[in-house]
């Protein structure tokens, strides 16, 4: 558009170039081209005096030049202010001191929302996103549609926008508008998140939008301060909206004139859970273990300390939850002061005390995805609670959206996206925290480098580092990295490995709306991925999940009936006809002669099979162990150590093998339900590798006695059940 002269002043004096017009979103706001700018510049530098706020003419120096009509150079003092800058696009305008505002073109849909990465952060004011503005004008509150009564819209023209409602902070998706309203599928993140009067608004048509030539957002940023450039002239721009596909578009180094992003969303099918309901699921969040020490007393939200019973557990650097139901929050330690933890951000929910303090897993860790008996590494592996794996990735989603808060992997949600880099060391000093920041003084641009550390293999002695480049040049050849919080060090023995094609959006992997395909080296835990998902380790090989089978009895009575699942024979009968289960199944490779074994190893003696069955451990799955007596011992499994060789959890009771042995040869059979009900139906996991038959019994022979229930139940490749039939025995 043709300039405004009244929103623009020149100030001889100083030099300031301002804008003075209206504010994005309103009526009033203009905007022009670099090209435009130095135009009316130079006309008023041909004047023969300076009128009004325009305070250049023929006696003052020239102020600017034009090497292209997309690159202008300020000269003799003068300069344009941030607030200025906002109101030009299409090209670079260099101050005289040396200062640079580069143009951005986004190649991409109307009504995307975009985000700027710049020097390890995200650029909080996101003016040229906002376009459309105003404010509901009823005399209406606690609306959940919006009222603009002077507006003239197209109807439906703003579908799959972004409505902020600026007065409470609130964001939503826009679902429909007519001439002058808007409805929202719901706004979050604000105080009220709905509509009251005189709540101010601004819509995502993104500023100086082309739609004839695809163009969604023309607008300058400042990429060099006083000559000294930001960041290596780096920018990221990415697009995150719930409910749309994310994306991320790279510019390594801004030139002069335009630069293209090429980011561009649509609503996402696989993503259509409300954002409310999903901030409620709290049963969802990386792999975590009992720390051993509980929270102590109350500690209000907000605060930055928490007071533990015991802070001698933890070590500065690690990462923990505080164990509240409705708190899935994940804090770093920065310090520790006796039993105050100080924490990297502050309490979202208050604790009453008595919680459990849980360590979060992550970092480095090492697990048998593909059940071959061998761990592959990852950087992560998350619980997925109740929630379906494609609910699991709209989590992922939704933690690491526009205006998420809470801290990921240690850095602003909004900022992390995954290992960008790997790197070996050939000397290393101190013990890492199992993620932290880093920095490097040696970088490829001989700059500072900053990072945050996202996998060491050994905190204490590791060869090999993962991290998300942050801010300056990539470490190079002997370049030192340090730990920020534990100042270990780390000296690299060759250039890094990119990693940075594998950065997926979002940063976890993308749904299949069944199935997952995860991103370079994150997983979740091995009971929760299924042969259709797909997941790719730290050396980015391929990793596919065995086929995981629940098998379920339905019917039985908790706290009342004895459930005993175990293979069938195959042909035999007992003496009233009922299947029989196969006892020998296995046998013993080595003597049981000792109190508390620890340890059952198979071998040919009188099983069937001299290698284990496929089977997940938990705490209703057990191996019976024939003694010399005759007497089939019930002993807990706690882990399978290789395809001949189980171990035993002996704590159970049962392992007292030094006063009658159990020889070897003696045989060996998993039972695969073995417990009291406590829940129906009551289940069982493993590993399909071929169609099993069991023998299901039930009995309750105490308060509500019944007759035993016998029968069979097969295992297929998707599962397979069986029925209780309590008849009363009295």
């Amino acid at each position: 558009m043709a300039i405004d002269e009244t929103h623009w002043k020149v100030t001889r004096a100083s030099g300031e170039i301002d804008y003075i017009g209206g504010d994005h979103g309103t009526t009033t706001a203009s905007y022009i081209t670099v090209i435009e700018l130095h135009r009316w510049l130079q006309d008023l530098a041909d004047d023969a005096t300076a009128s009004g706020d325009d305070q250049l003419d023929i006696t003052d120096i020239l102020p600017s030049s034009r090497a292209t009509d997309n690159y202008i150079t300020l000269i003799g003092g003068y300069y344009i202010t941030a607030t200025a800058a906002e109101h030009l696009y299409d090209g670079t305008v260099v101050n005289t001191d040396g200062t640079i505002y580069d143009g951005i073109v986004n190649y991409g849909n109307i009504g995307i929302a975009i985000q700027i990465h710049q020097d390890g952060a995200v650029l909080a004011d996101d003016f040229w996103n906002y376009n459309v503005g105003g404010a509901d004008d009823t005399s209406t509150n606690n609306a959940t549609v919006m009222t603009d009564s002077g507006e003239s819209w197209t109807v439906d023209a703003f579908i799959g926008y972004v409505i902020w409602n600026t007065t409470d902070d609130s964001k939503g998706l826009i679902t429909s508008n007519t001439s002058n309203t808007v409805t929202v599928g719901e706004l979050t993140g604000g105080t009220t998140n709905n509509w009251n009067s005189g709540d101010a608004f601004l819509i995502s048509q993104g500023l100086n939008s082309n739609n004839t030539s695809g163009i969604s957002h023309q607008f300058l940023v400042k990429t060099s301060n006083a000559g000294t450039d930001i960041d290596n002239l780096k920018l990221l721009g990415t697009n995150r909206t719930y409910l749309k596909t994310f994306g991320e578009f790279l510019i390594n180094a801004t030139a002069r004139g335009n630069n293209v992003l090429a980011l561009a969303d649509a609503l996402d099918l696989n993503n259509t859970t409300a954002e409310s309901t999903v901030a409620g699921w709290t049963d969802v969040y990386m792999d975590r273990t009992d720390s051993t020490t509980t929270v102590s007393g109350v500690n209000a939200t907000g605060q930055a300390i928490l007071n533990v019973v015991s802070g001698a557990v933890f070590t500065a650097g690690d990462h923990i939850m505080t164990g509240v139901a409705t708190d899935s929050t994940m804090y770093q330690i920065a310090s520790i002061a006796t039993n105050a933890l100080t924490l990297s951000q502050n309490l979202q929910i208050a604790t009453v005390g008595g919680e459990t303090a849980y360590d979060s897993n992550f970092g480095f860790t090492q697990i048998d995805v593909n059940n071959n008996a061998t761990d592959e590494d990852y950087y992560t592996h998350w619980d997925r609670g109740g929630k379906t794996i494609n609910q699991f990735t709209e989590y992922q989603k939704y933690i690491t959206r526009d205006g998420a808060s809470l801290l990921q992997f240690g850095i602003d949600p909004e900022l992390f996206r995954g290992i960008s880099h790997e790197v070996d060391a050939d000397a290393r000093s101190g013990t890492f925290a199992p993620v932290e920041d880093i920095s490097w003084t040696a970088g490829d641009t001989g700059s500072i480098g900053t990072g945050q550390m996202l996998a060491i293999d050994s905190p204490g002695a590791g060869t090999k580092m993962w991290f998300q480049l942050l801010t300056g040049g990539v470490p190079s050849d002997n370049s030192v990295i340090t730990g920020g919080i534990s100042g270990a060090t780390f000296t690299m023995s060759a250039d890094p490995t990119d990693r940075s094609s594998l950065i997926q959006t979002p940063y976890a992997g993308v749904s299949t709306g069944s199935a997952i395909i995860g991103s370079y080296g994150f997983s979740l835990q091995t009971t929760d991925l299924a042969s259709t998902d797909l997941v790719f380790d730290l050396t980015n090989t391929k990793v596919t999940p065995p086929n995981n089978v629940t098998f379920s009895v339905n019917g039985g009575e908790v706290g009342e009936d004895y459930l005993y699942v175990a293979e069938w024979d195959g042909s035999s009968a007992d003496a009233s006809g009922d299947p029989e289960v196969n006892y020998n199944q296995l046998a013993l490779n080595t003597a049981l002669t000792a109190d508390n074994a620890t340890a059952v190893v198979i071998g040919h003696g009188n099983g069937d099979s001299a290698t284990l069955p496929p089977i997940t451990v938990d705490a209703t799955t057990f191996v019976r162990v024939e003694d010399n007596d005759g007497y089939w011992r019930k002993l807990h499994i706690s882990g399978v150590t290789n395809t001949t060789e189980l171990a035993i959890d002996t704590s159970d009771g049962n392992e007292d093998f030094g006063t009658v042995n159990a020889d070897a040869g003696n045989s060996v059979h998993i039972t695969y339900l073995d417990v009291l009900t406590t829940s129906d139906p009551q289940e069982f996991t493993y590993v399909y590798d071929s169609d099993r038959k069991f023998v299901v019994k039930g009995r309750d022979g105490g308060g509500t006695p019944i007759k035993e229930s016998i029968g069979t139940g097969t295992m297929t490749n998707t599962g397979g059940s069986a029925n209780i039939t309590r008849t009363t025995d009295v």
